[in-house]
C-alpha cells in the first residue's frame, strides 16, 4: 500500500519548525512500523522540518521524505488565513492544481500514487482531487492523550464541522463497569497529587460554582474557524464574564507546551477583568503546571470548550458542558447555551455519556502503542478496503487501565512542587531514598498504608457496640469485653493447634459460644463489623505517595500484614483506597504464620524466590515491622504511627493529656484524625512546646476546625429542630460559617437552605432610622476617641463633611478636620439634629434599596426563617425585623449571645441561642471566648470589606456598596484565607472518613474551643508570630484599624492580643548572648588586614581549646548536643560561663 504522511509545511504560530515535535512523536513511530511491514511510505514536510531532522539524526527513520519551501507552498500567504479558507473548503482559482504541482514535483515519482494520506490536524480535503480515489485520515490529540491517562490519537475522516459522527453503539454491563472503575483510579490518583486543590478550596470559598474555561492557541484554524472570523477567545471569555451570576466563578486557565502557548491574556487584561469581575479567576502559578486543567476539571462545577479535547475529559466526568460552535467535541455538549449551562451547573445533576465515549474511544482512538502493533497495519488495510474504522479492542476500561501513565505525571510535576511545594509534607524523602535502592518494595497495611479514625484499633468495638445490643437483642451486652476475649481465645486456640494465626470466622465462633448467639446473629453481626471495617478505613497520604513512587520507579510491590480479617476482604479495602497494582497479599489470617514470629517473611521470601537483600519493608510495628524483619535479612523501614507521634508532641500533650482519660469516643476519634493528618509524615520537623508549628494552616485546621465543625453541627440540628426553613449567614462572618454548614449539610436529608446575606451594622442602623429618636440613638453608639469627625459621619450615617455648610460645622464647635472624644456625644447629636433632614433622606433612600435587596433575597417570604452570625447581642436580628413591612419573625443563632440580647428578644418576642454560651456577661471574663472576642472575630473575618448599603446602578440593577480596600488589610486578608482553607480541610476530611456516622457525635461546644484557647491564652513565640502584623478593620467604630499584634521592630504599638505581645518579648528578652552577639558584616579597609588576619588565627585558637575542653568534661548526651547543634547547645545551656564561651566560640 502506498501511504502519505503529510505533514503541513507551513510557517504557522511564527515558528518554521513547529510541526517537528509531531513528526518525532506520532509521524515517526508509524512511519518506521509500516515501512517494516511492506508498505510504501514517502512523508511530506517544510525544509525547516527537514533541517530539523538531518540535525537530530531522524532522517534513516523516515526513510523516504518530500520537502518543499514553506513560503514557496503559501504563495507568501499567512498560514493562518490560508487555513481558515481550506477548512470551509474555499480555494482560489488555480489554487488545487497550484498544490499539485507542488506537492509532485516534491514526491518526485510519477508512479506513487497514494492509497492512503494521514494528515495531523491540517484542512488538506482539496487532497481528494488531486487523487480521487485516495483515502485520508485526519489525525490529532485523542479523547486522553496526556499524563496520567494513555496516550490516544484520534483518527476521522474530516476536522471539526467535517468529522465524522460517532456510531451508536450499546456498551455491554462489564464494559460500563470497567470504564467506570477506570474512573474511579484516576480520580484517586488524581486527588492525591492534585496541584491545583488549593486554589479551588479558595474558589469556594466565595463562589457557590466554578466553571472552567480553558483558553487554547490564538490565531489558529482549529480555534478561529470554530468560534468565527473576526471574534477571538477574549470576546468570548469578556461575553461569559458578562452573563454570569456574581454566585459563580469563571477559572481560566492557559495553553502552555514546550513550543508556544495562548495569549489571549496578559497582565493589563488579567488586572482589568479582576478590577471588572470579581468572579473572574485566574492563578499565575497555574502556568508552571504541565496539562493544569485536567487536574482542575473533575472538581469544578461546569467547563465550556471551543475545540479542546477537555471537552471529553469533562464527559469523562460527567460534568456539565458547553462547546462553543461547531466541532467534534459538539457532540458531547450538554448546554445549547450559556443560560442552559448555568441551569445545569445548579442541578448538581451528572452527565453520563460513557456509551458515546466508549464508542467513540473504540472507533477511532487508538493508543499511541498500538502503531507498532502488527494489527495497525491490518487496521489500515481494512479503512482504505471499506472507508470506515473497525473497533480496535473489545473493553475500553481494561485496555485504558493498562496504559495509564502514572509515572510520567508525577515527573512533570516535579518542577512545579520543587518551586511551589505543592504536597511536598507527605513526600517523605527519607523513605523515597530508600526505595530507590531495592527491587521489592514490602508494605505494611494498618497504620502504613491504611488510617482508623481511632486511638485504638479496639475503640471501634466502642462504637459498634450499640448496633451490637441491637442485632443481638442482649440489651446489657459489653461488646468490646467479649469481642476482644473472643479474640485473645481464639488465637490460643490456634496456636495450640500449630496455627500462627486466627480468623475472624474463628473469633466471631468463640463470641457466639460465649454470649449464646444464633448463627444466622452471629454472622449478621461478624458482616456488621467488616462493613463498619470497609467504611471506616482511609488511606495514609504518606503511606500512598510512597506507594505511587515505588510504582513510579517501577518496582514489585507486594502488601505483608498480620491481620484476622480475610485477604480478600482486604483486596477490596485496599482497592476502594486507591491500592490496587501490588504483585501479592501475603495476609497472616490466610495463611496461617505472622511477622510477629517472623514466619511470615520466611514464607514471603521463599514465595517469591528472593534473596531478602533485594527486599524494603515498610510498616509502623517495631516489633514485626522493623526487628522481625531485620533477623530476616530484609532491610526495614519504619514509618511511625501518626497517632503515637502525635501523642507525644506538645500539639497534643499542652491541651490534651491532662484529661485524655476523660475523652469520650465521640471526641477520640475527632482528635485521632486530626493526629493522623498533621503527623502523617513523622520525619517532618515539628517545633517543641508549640501547636501549630508557626503553621496558618495548622492553626485553621487543628484550632479553628475543631470550632467550626462543631458549630455547624450544632447549628444544623437546632435549626431542623426548629423547625426553619430558611438560614441567613450575615456577612462577613457569615460566609466562613456558611462554607462550613453547606459542607456538614450535605449529610442531612433536612437541612435548611442556607443563604449568604449581605449585612452590617452600618447598612441596617441607618436603613432602619426615621425619627429625631433614632438619630440620637445612633450617636449615642460608642465609637472611638479621637475619630475624625467626617469619618464618623459618612461610615455611620451616610454624609459628606464636604456636603455640610462650615456655618453649620463652626455653630457646634466643629470643623472638617476635628477629632471627637466622649465629650463631644452631646454636641454631636445636637449636630445631626440639625442635620436631621439630610440625615433622614439617606436613610429612606438606603431603606428601600436594602428592602428591595431583602426581599429578593427572600428573607421576609413565607417560612420559618434565621439568621446566622458569631455574635452577641441581637443587634443586627431586631434590626431586621423593624425593617420587616410585615413584622416577620426572625430567629437568630449565635457562636455566643450576651446579656444584652434579652431586652432586644424579650421586647420583639424573637428566639435566639448561642452554641457557646447564652446572654453571658461578656465583661465578665468567666468564659475563655470572652477573654479573647477580636481574636475569633479576626479568625472568622472574610476577604471582603465592610457592606456599607445597596445601590441601584445605570442599568437599573441592585448593586452593593464596600469599603474601599486597604492594602494595609493585605496581610490580615491573604493569613485569614490561609486559617480558613485550614479549617475546611479539616472538615471536609472528618465528613469524608466518617460519613453519616458524624451525625451520631456528640460533640461539647467548649472543647471545640480549647485549642483556640490554649493558644490565645499562652502562645508559644512561634505561633505567636501567626498573627503579628495584622490590623482589622473597625470603621463603625471610628477607629478605622485595630492592631492584634505589632510586628517585633513595632512591638510598641497599642495592640488587642496582650498575651501575644508578652510572647514576643520574651522570647527576645531570653534570647541566647550567642544570638545577641552575633557579629555583623562589616566592611574591613585595607589597612586593617594585618590585625584582622591576627585576630582570626587568635579566634581559630580560641575555638579549638574550647572545642577540646567541653568534649573531654562534658556529658555524653551534652557532648553529643554540642557537637551536633552547637548553637542550641549555648542557647539552651543554663549556666552563664557557658554562655558566656558561648559568645566566644561563635563569634
Amino acid at each position: 500500500m502506498n501511504i502519505l504522511f503529510f505533514l503541513e509545511p507551513s510557517i504557522e504560530l511564527s515558528n518554521p519548525a513547529f510541526r517537528y515535535a509531531t513528526l518525532r512523536n506520532s509521524f515517526i513511530p508509524q512511519v518506521k512500523y509500516l515501512r517494516s511491514n511492506g508498505h510504501n511510505v514517502i512523508v511530506f514536510i517544510g525544509e525547516p522540518v527537514a533541517s530539523k531532522c538531518l540535525e537530530e539524526n531522524k532522517l534513516d527513520d523516515i526513510g523516504v521524505i518530500a520537502v518543499v519551501d514553506p513560503l514557496e507552498w503559501t504563495n507568501g500567504e499567512g498560514y493562518f488565513s490560508r487555513s481558515m479558507r481550506h477548512q470551509n473548503k474555499e480555494y482560489n482559482v488555480g489554487e488545487i492544481e497550484d498544490i499539485s504541482r507542488k506537492i509532485k514535483k516534491a514526491i518526485d515519482n510519477p508512479l506513487f500514487s497514494p492509497d492512503l494520506i494521514i494528515s495531523w490536524e491540517s484542512p488538506i480535503y482539496y487532497m481528494e482531487k488531486i487523487y480521487p480515489k485516495v483515502k485520508v485520515i485526519y489525525q490529532m490529540p485523542g479523547v486522553f492523550s496526556r499524563p496520567p491517562f494513555a496516550n490516544l490519537v484520534s483518527f476521522d475522516t474530516g476536522l471539526l464541522s467535517e468529522c465524522s459522527d460517532i456510531t451508536d453503539y450499546i456498551p455491554s454491563a462489564d464494559e460500563l463497569k470497567s470504564f467506570d472503575y477506570l474512573r474511579s483510579v484516576d480520580d484517586e490518583f488524581i486527588s492525591s497529587i492534585n496541584p491545583t486543590s488549593h486554589m479551588l478550596d479558595k474558589i469556594r470559598k466565595d463562589y457557590s460554582k466554578i466553571i472552567l474555561f480553558p483558553l487554547q492557541i490564538d490565531n489558529y484554524f482549529m480555534i478561529s474557524s470554530v468560534i468565527g472570523h473576526g471574534v477571538t477567545q477574549f470576546d468570548i471569555l469578556a461575553d461569559l464574564l458578562r452573563q454570569t451570576p456574581e454566585n459563580v466563578a469563571v477559572l481560566v486557565t492557559n495553553y502552555i507546551s514546550k513550543d508556544t502557548q495562548s495569549a489571549v491574556l496578559n497582565r493589563k487584561l488579567i488586572d482589568y477583568l479582576r478590577q471588572k469581575y470579581s468572579n473572574f479567576k485566574f492563578f499565575e502559578e497555574t502556568d508552571h503546571i504541565p496539562c493544569v486543567s485536567q487536574y482542575m476539571i473533575k472538581d469544578v462545577d461546569g467547563v465550556i470548550t471551543i475545540s479542546s479535547s477537555l471537552g471529553y475529559q469533562a464527559a469523562f466526568w460527567k460534568k456539565p458542558l458547553l462547546a462553543i460552535g461547531k466541532s467534534h467535541i459538539s457532540t458531547f455538549s450538554t448546554a445549547q447555551s450559556y443560560e442552559e449551562l448555568i441551569a445545569q451547573i445548579f442541578t448538581n445533576q451528572h452527565f453520563s455519556q460513557d456509551a458515546k465515549l466508549i464508542s467513540l474511544i473504540k472507533d477511532k482512538n487508538l493508543p499511541q502503542d498500538c502503531f507498532s502493533n502488527n494489527k495497525y497495519s491490518d487496521w489500515l488495510d481494512n479503512f482504505v478496503a471499506e472507508g470506515k474504522f473497525t473497533q480496535w479492542c473489545n473493553d475500553v476500561g481494561t485496555e485504558l487501565l493498562n496504559r495509564r501513565r502514572e509515572g510520567v505525571a508525577l515527573e512533570s510535576l516535579v518542577p512545579y512542587v520543587n518551586k511551589f511545594g505543592v504536597n511536598s509534607d507527605y513526600h517523605c524523602r527519607e523513605l523515597v531514598q530508600q526505595i530507590k535502592r531495592y527491587e521489592i518494595i514490602s508494605f505494611d497495611i494498618f497504620d502504613t498504608l491504611l488510617f482508623r479514625p481511632f486511638r485504638h484499633p479496639s475503640d471501634l468495638y466502642d462504637l459498634m457496640e450499640k448496633k451490637a445490643r441491637e442485632i443481638t437483642g442482649i440489651s446489657h451486652l459489653k461488646f468490646k469485653e467479649e469481642r476482644r476475649k473472643a479474640e485473645k481465645i481464639a488465637f490460643e486456640t490456634a496456636i495450640e493447634a500449630g496455627c500462627g494465626e486466627t480468623t475472624i470466622y474463628n473469633i466471631y465462633s468463640v463470641l457466639s459460644e460465649n454470649v449464646n448467639l444464633s448463627d444466622e446473629c452471629r454472622d449478621i453481626l461478624m458482616q456488621y463489623e467488616m462493613q463498619t471495617e470497609y467504611e471506616l478505613l482511609y488511606p495514609r497520604k504518606t503511606g500512598y505517595r510512597a506507594y505511587l513512587e515505588a510504582k513510579q520507579l517501577g518496582k514489585r510491590i507486594i502488601l505483608v500484614s498480620d491481620m484476622y480479617l480475610p485477604a480478600e476482604f482486604l483486596a477490596k479495602v485496599l482497592d476502594k483506597n486507591g491500592y490496587n497494582e501490588y504483585e501479592k497479599l501475603y495476609v497472616s489470617s490466610s495463611i496461617g504464620l505472622k511477622k510477629h514470629s517472623g514466619a511470615l517473611f520466611d514464607y514471603v521470601l521463599d514465595d517469591l524466590q528472593v534473596s531478602p537483600n533485594m527486599v524494603l519493608h515498610i510498616g509502623d510495628n517495631v516489633d514485626a515491622d522493623v526487628k522481625k524483619a531485620k533477623e530476616k535479612g530484609i532491610k526495614p523501614f519504619h514509618l511511625m504511627k501518626a497517632y503515637e507521634e502525635y501523642i507525644s508532641c506538645s500539639d497534643y500533650t499542652i491541651p490534651w493529656s491532662r484529661d485524655e482519660k476523660r475523652h469520650s469516643l465521640d471526641w477520640s476519634m475527632l482528635l485521632t484524625i486530626a493526629g493522623n493528618h498533621l503527623h502523617d509524615n513523622p520525619y517532618l520537623p515539628f517545633r517543641k512546646n508549640t501547636l501549630f508549628g508557626g503553621s496558618p494552616t495548622k492553626l485553621g485546621y487543628y484550632g479553628f476546625g475543631f470550632l467550626l465543625i462543631g458549630y455547624a453541627k450544632w447549628l444544623i440540628e437546632n435549626a431542623i429542630k426548629d423547625n426553619i426553613d430558611r438560614l441567613y449567614f450575615l456577612s462577613r462572618d457569615g460566609k466562613i460559617m456558611k462554607h462550613a454548614y453547606d459542607i456538614v449539610a450535605r449529610l442531612y436529608d433536612n437541612a435548611p437552605k442556607s443563604h449568604y446575606l449581605l449585612c452590617s451594622r452600618r447598612a441596617v442602623n441607618l436603613a432602619k432610622v426615621k425619627s429625631c429618636d433614632d438619630i440620637i440613638d445612633l450617636v449615642n453608639v460608642d465609637y472611638a476617641n479621637n475619630v475624625r469627625l467626617s469619618h464618623l459621619l459618612l461610615s455611620r450615617f451616610g454624609l459628606d463633611i464636604n456636603n455640610i455648610h462650615e456655618e453649620t460645622l463652626i455653630k457646634y464647635g466643629f470643623n472638617k478636620n476635628s477629632k471627637l472624644t466622649d465629650k463631644d456625644t452631646s454636641l454631636l447629636q445636637d449636630l445631626l439634629i440639625d442635620l436631621k433632614d439630610d440625615v433622614l433622606l439617606v436613610a429612606e433612600n438606603e431603606r428601600s434599596t436594602y428592602l428591595q435587596y431583602l426581599h429578593q433575597e427572600g428573607m421576609y417570604d413565607d417560612g420559618n426563617v434565621s439568621i446566622v452570625d458569631i455574635g452577641y447581642a441581637g443587634t443586627m436580628q431586631q434590626s431586621l425585623y423593624q425593617l420587616s413591612p410585615n413584622n416577620k419573625k426572625i430567629g437568630g443563632y449565635y457562636l455566643i449571645t450576651f446579656r444584652t440580647a434579652l431586652k432586644r428578644i424579650s421586647e420583639n418576642n424573637l428566639n435566639i441561642k448561642g452554641y457557646l454560651a447564652d446572654f453571658i456577661d461578656r465583661h465578665d471574663t468567666y468564659h475563655n471566648f470572652c477573654r479573647h472576642v477580636p481574636l475569633y472575630e479576626t479568625l472568622f473575618s472574610a476577604s471582603d470589606t465592610t457592606f456599607v448599603r445597596m445601590s441601584i446602578d445605570w442599568s437599573n440593577k441592585l448593586t452593593p456598596v464596600f469599603m474601599d480596600n486597604s492594602s494595609i488589610e493585605d496581610k490580615r486578608v491573604k493569613l485569614v484565607e490561609e486559617i480558613q482553607s485550614g479549617a475546611i480541610n479539616y472538615i471536609e476530611e472528618v465528613i469524608r472518613i466518617l460519613g453519616k456516622r458524624f451525625l451520631s457525635l456528640d460533640i461539647e461546644p467548649n472543647k471545640t474551643l480549647r485549642n483556640l484557647d490554649t493558644y490565645f491564652s499562652k502562645p508559644h513565640p512561634r505561633d505567636a508570630k501567626i498573627l503579628a502584623g495584622i490590623v482589622f478593620e473597625d470603621a463603625y467604630g471610628g477607629t478605622q484599624y485595630k492592631t492584634i499584634l505589632p510586628e517585633l521592630e513595632n512591638i510598641n504599638v497599642p495592640c488587642v492580643w496582650q498575651q501575644g505581645k508578652a510572647a514576643l518579648l520574651s522570647e527576645q528578652k531570653n534570647k541566647s548572648p550567642v544570638e545577641k552577639n552575633r557579629p555583623i558584616n562589616v566592611k574591613v579597609s585595607p589597612c586593617h588586614n594585618e590585625l584582622h588576619e591576627s585576630e582570626i588565627r587568635n579566634n581559630t585558637l580560641n575555638k579549638k581549646l574550647i572545642y577540646f575542653i567541653l568534649t573531654k568534661t562534658l556529658s555524653d548526651k551534652k557532648k553529643d548536643k554540642f557537637i551536633k547543634n552547637p548553637w542550641l547547645f549555648f542557647s539552651d545551656s543554663k549556666s552563664k560561663m557557658i554562655k558566656k564561651i558561648g559568645v566566644v566560640y561563635m563569634s
